[in-house]
């Protein structure tokens, strides 16, 4: 009995020995064991008890070098996590780096991230739920209020009816709350939507004056982009108005044209282009009689391709002018006789 005892703790001791975890030695192996195992502020945490520089700075490097690669790579999977909504997840895997790595400004930024994105995610969900069931409210409150009505001596009905008058309000003044913070975040128009349908539901001094205030702010705001559209709309004018004085001045009388039509286009006032209109006709006109005389010069010398070519040029000022249209078309005619009668008077191969 007594030996069978002793073997017996003595394998108690042998199997004790085989799981215990034997520590590195030296410091090198232990640092080599906790970058291996991505342990890298327990890594710094034993380099600041070293007193070898060389063996610091070789570890400080590979930590420099190591810490960047794993923080990208932590902020990378909790994105991963945050696509798919999985807060929790996200949350504990940047804690984990945490761990491992230490309080980097890195770490802490994404951990608030997750946080905001997840309290965002839950009051968008909360106001949701909270707009359905106002409107749910407001589809009920016609029918029951009609069957209250009718059956006043109905006491369960009269109650439901109370108590659904209740939950409008509780609802109107959780939805007047959800409006002012809407508009203090700068969604005006938002935050009038959700002041109506409170409204709606129970008309309150509170929410009348929201909706007095947001109603002017909406017209003072009206107010203020129309004017901007106007300041904007004529500065573009008296640029295309420069442009135009200038092609005219500079000979450019088609480019003027363009830009003609598209001050009478932009421009509210008439005499923006008017007197503009007549000077810019008259030089048309003078350029196209121009442009005929020449042209006639130049197809009574036989010049006839530089003649059409001059005329096509022009009509592009007038291209209502019967008389270049008449002379471009003889022209053209003359052309296609003098290339036919080539061909048949060449030489058969």
């Amino acid at each position: 009995m007594k030996y069978s005892v002793i073997l017996l703790l003595t394998c108690f001791v042998l199997q004790g020995c085989s799981q215990l975890h034997i520590q590195p030695s030296t410091p090198e192996a232990r640092l080599d064991k906790l970058l291996e195992q991505e342990k890298y502020h327990n890594a710094r945490l034993l380099l600041a008890h070293q007193n070898d520089k060389a063996l610091v700075k070789h570890y400080t490097s590979a930590l420099n070098m190591l810490e960047p690669k794993k923080i990208n790579e932590i902020i990378r999977i909790s994105d991963e996590a945050i696509e798919e909504q999985q807060w929790f997840r996200a949350k504990q895997i940047v804690e984990n780096g945490m761990h491992l790595i230490g309080q980097k400004q890195e770490l802490k930024k994404q951990l608030q991230k997750i946080v905001d994105l997840r309290n965002q995610h839950i009051r968008t969900h909360q106001n949701s739920l909270l707009l359905k069931r106002a409107h749910f409210l407001l589809q009920q409150y016609s029918d029951i209020e009609a069957i209250a009505e009718a059956l006043p001596r109905n006491r369960a009905m009269q109650i439901e009816y109370r108590n659904l008058k209740q939950d409008m309000k509780t609802s109107a003044r959780q939805l007047y709350e959800l409006a002012q913070t809407t508009l203090e975040q700068g969604d005006a128009g938002k935050a009038l939507r959700v002041a109506n349908l409170s409204y709606q539901l129970h008309a309150d001094i509170d929410t009348r004056e929201l909706l007095i205030q947001l109603e002017e702010d909406r017209r003072k705001n009206r107010s203020e982009q129309q004017t901007q559209a106007s300041e904007a709309r004529s500065k573009h004018v008296d640029s295309l108005i420069m442009a135009c004085d200038q092609a005219m001045t500079d000979g450019n009388l088609l480019s003027a044209k363009t830009l003609l039509e598209q001050i009478k286009q932009t421009s509210p006032n008439p005499s923006d282009w008017l007197l503009r209109q007549k000077r810019l006709d008259t030089r048309i006109a003078q350029q196209v009689q121009n442009a005929l005389d020449e042209g006639q010069v130049l197809y009574s010398e036989g010049f006839i391709q530089e003649a059409v070519d001059l005329w096509t040029k022009t009509e592009k000022l007038d291209p209502d002018n019967e008389t270049l249209k008449e002379y471009i078309s003889r022209a053209r005619r003359f052309l296609e006789n003098i290339e036919k009668l080539s061909d048949q008077t060449s030489p058969s191969e």
